[in-house]
């Protein structure tokens, strides 16, 4: 029984920073590749081992590395206001921040493609990095929205904290009241492949 195969994935972004958002670049990789980075791969197949990644090469057509990239800072950010699917532009420091990211993709990823959210911040690091690594091929999707906040949206992270506790502990959980919780999400990643 062949195993599906789980994807590397990488978090690029200036130091010290946590990403949130991606303005993902995908690109094929050979197998032997794939042999050299990957030597033990796990599958999920029925005995639930491991198999040496030269037979797994051999085994796989498509190789696709993915790296996902932390939209730039947004002045919400750097007040600590929560975003959500609200739609601040990128800071100047932001902006500083997608072209250190885009000049290290450039020199070491060259993406093929590039798939962000359609939300200012998101949109304008995956442009400045689109431009830095000369890809044609930038799609904007709703699909890949950071989820909706419900009413925590545009409130401090401390007042949502200290007014309702429990709505901070829900929000931790992946769950806000009148928002989009992380299992209605699940679904949005295929978009990668529809759009490959």
């Amino acid at each position: 029984m062949r195993g599906t195969v789980r994807p590397r994935i990488q978090a690029a972004g200036p130091a010290g920073r946590r990403w949130l958002r991606l303005a993902a670049t995908l690109r094929p990789i050979s197998p032997a590749t794939a042999a050299v980075r990957y030597p033990l791969f796990p599958l999920a197949c029925g005995r639930g081992g491991q198999v040496p990644a030269v037979t797994m090469a051999k085994e796989v057509d498509r190789f696709v590395e993915l790296v996902v990239v932390r939209h730039g800072e947004t002045s919400w950010n750097a007040s600590r206001i929560v975003q959500g699917q609200m739609d601040p532009e990128l800071n100047e420091i932001g902006k500083q921040q997608a072209v250190v990211v885009a000049r290290r993709l450039a020199r070491e990823a060259r993406p093929a493609a590039i798939y962000s959210s359609d939300l200012k911040r998101a949109a304008e690091t995956a442009e400045i990095i689109a431009k830095a690594c000369d890809v044609s091929n930038l799609m904007l999707t709703e699909a890949l929205r950071e989820r909706h906040m419900g009413y925590l949206q545009g409130l401090m992270w401390d007042d949502a904290v200290n007014k309702s506790p429990s709505v901070f502990k829900g929000f931790a959980n992946f769950e806000v009241k009148n928002g989009l919780d992380f299992d209605d999400r699940n679904h949005e990643l295929p978009v990668l492949n529809r759009s490959s």
